[in-house]
């Protein structure tokens, strides 16, 4: 419920990529084409947004949300809704906060010893393959660039690279061990909204393309841009979105 009322408030999908875990050594990639061509997200009419008067709060957030107005709407309620996402948000470390975070965000509802791999493919897709299954042991996670198709990984669904202005990072997450940054950049760079389990040779293979639309299991869509899924395509969606309301 709570994803559908965070949704709701989104006024276009916006177009964003994902990168590599940051603590994996760089290793060399193909260079993508510095003036790739501009994918213009769509943008829905004022109509299709639901009147947030008509939203039900399940009881058991009822408490989380008894301060919201929900008359407000546009600006004014992000305005009040990122009030309270700030209020009550609790930073963590990159390492091993979101590490052990993920554990729990992203775990297999029917396996609890496993994590679910964003961009994963459905089993009888995948067959068999390390590299575009859906579920993994949460023990196998990142150790050598070596197994990276065999592990998972951290993966910031909108990238790193991509938030920044000409002087400084939106996100930053800073990998020294324990560490819980103060400024917004680095709260923002290990918001665990933003932060999923990914296959580490599925996400080389990512790269830096741009989200678009598309159909079917994950994968490229021509040399610059890049399908999540139809299972995933509302996490990719959410996450950003979850970011820019806080």
């Amino acid at each position: 419920m709570i994803k559908r009322l965070s949704i709701a408030l989104c006024l276009s999908l916006l177009a964003f990529s994902c990168s590599k875990d940051e603590s994996t050594p760089d290793k060399p990639t193909t260079p993508v084409d510095p003036k790739p061509p501009v994918v213009v997200p769509p943008i829905g009419n004022d109509k299709d947004i639901p009147d947030p008067k008509t939203f039900v709060i399940p009881e058991e957030y009822s408490d989380y949300y008894k301060d919201i107005d929900w008359s407000k709407t546009g600006m004014e309620l992000k305005r009040e809704l990122a009030t309270l996402i700030t209020k009550t948000h609790k930073s963590i470390s990159y390492t091993p906060g979101i590490w052990e975070a993920i554990r729990y965000t992203d775990e297999d509802p029917e396996n609890k010893d496993n994590v679910l791999l964003i961009y994963g493919w459905p089993d009888k897709d995948s067959k068999n393959s390390t590299i575009q299954q859906r579920s993994i042991n949460k023990n196998l996670s990142y150790d050598t660039d070596a197994n990276r198709h065999k592990r998972w990984e951290r993966e910031h669904v909108f990238a790193k690279s991509l938030a920044k202005t000409k002087d400084q990072l939106a996100l930053d997450a800073n990998p020294r061990h324990g560490y819980i940054g103060t400024s917004i950049p680095e709260i923002a760079g290990t918001d665990a909204h933003n932060l999923r389990s990914i296959n580490g040779s599925w996400n080389s293979t990512r790269s830096n393309k741009k989200f678009a639309d598309g159909k079917g299991n994950s994968g490229s869509l021509g040399s610059y841009n890049w399908y999540p899924g139809d299972e995933w395509k509302g996490d990719v969606a959410y996450s950003p979105e979850q970011v820019h309301v806080s």
